[in-house]
């Protein structure tokens, strides 16, 4: 799919999301994803970066990837080292109910023509 999607954008220095990379999956008989993504992160590889499902040579060092993860555990830490990780706070418990009370709830209410008294909220 990279390759793909360079050839989609056009341009030669991309932005590429990459996301939930702490849920890559393990080798297999397709290879290994992290060493992979290991590859093309990595600045010092990722200018003769091969693709071998394509079998073509593709230069990424002008390519900025962006990599989200809900938890850093599990991903390798070899492919960690690579990357500059930035934390960004999640909503706490208080700030989820209140979308939920203020938001979520009368949209839903109003998609399904569910009433006020019809829906209790513990």
């Amino acid at each position: 799919k990279l390759v793909q999607s360079l050839k989609k954008t056009g341009v030669s220095n991309p932005v590429i999301l990459i996301d939930e990379v702490d849920k890559l999956g393990h080798a297999g008989s397709h290879g290994d994803p992290a060493s992979a993504l290991l590859e093309v992160l990595d600045p010092s590889q990722n200018k003769d970066f091969w693709d071998h499902y394509m079998d073509v040579p593709i230069d990424l060092s002008a390519t900025l990837f962006v990599c989200t993860a809900n938890v850093l555990d599990t991903i390798p830490s070899a492919l960690a080292d690579r990357m500059e990780i930035i934390r960004i706070a999640g909503y706490v418990a208080q700030e989820k109910r209140t979308i939920a009370r203020d938001y979520l709830l009368p949209e839903v209410r109003r998609a399904t023509g569910i009433s006020e008294s019809q829906v209790q909220v513990t």
